[in-house]
């Protein structure tokens, strides 16, 4: 393991990695070429300033992408798998007449990759781009339930100054979807 940052090129890298997650999760995954790998607590590349496009939008900027492999062909170059990605200092800008990459992404079934997101904001914009509203996200985490086979979307967060808590389910194939919010207080 000491000597796979030698074993594997960062252009090569990246090309399958971003190749990998666009045909999970049908955005465009910007990766730059500053990315680094690490062993412990197991073995991952660490991107810095990833973005995120739908079409040629980008509605996405994360300060820390963390792509976790699987060690089954870990040192297979060409199969490199990936087991699940942590989001770091994330900023995600959706605009009130422009949902549809949400709804796309939550319309089928998702990636059986699981995505934790942490210490990362949702702004909630307008025609003019003003922002409307701003969800602090302390604690996300986006995946495929293979027992009740839903999609789900835990958020733990706070939005105008109050704690929220807030859980998604989705059944793509009825296309019923459900959510809970818990709001402790309105301030």
């Amino acid at each position: 393991h000491f000597s796979t940052p030698a074993f594997y090129k960062a252009e090569r890298v990246k090309s399958l990695l971003e190749n990998q997650l666009g045909n999970e999760f049908n955005f465009d995954f910007v990766l730059n070429n500053d990315l680094h790998y690490a062993m412990f607590p197991r073995p991952h590349f660490n991107f810095k300033k990833v973005s995120l496009k739908a079409g040629k939008k980008e509605f996405a900027t994360i300060d820390s992408f963390r792509i976790y492999l699987s060690f089954k062909k870990f040192f297979d170059k060409e199969k490199l798998k990936i087991e699940y990605i942590r989001i770091n200092k994330a900023k995600f800008n959706f605009e009130t007449d422009d949902f549809s990459p949400l709804i796309n992404f939550f319309d089928k079934k998702f990636s059986d990759l699981n995505v934790d997101i942490s210490k990362s904001k949702v702004f909630l914009k307008d025609k003019e781009n003003d922002t409307l509203s701003i969800l602090n996200i302390d604690k996300a985490k986006i995946f495929h339930d293979i027992q009740y086979f839903k999609n789900r979307l835990s958020i733990n967060g706070e939005i105008f100054n109050n704690p929220i808590i807030f859980n998604l389910k989705n059944d793509y194939e009825t296309k019923d979807i459900s959510f809970d919010i818990k709001l402790d207080k309105l301030g």
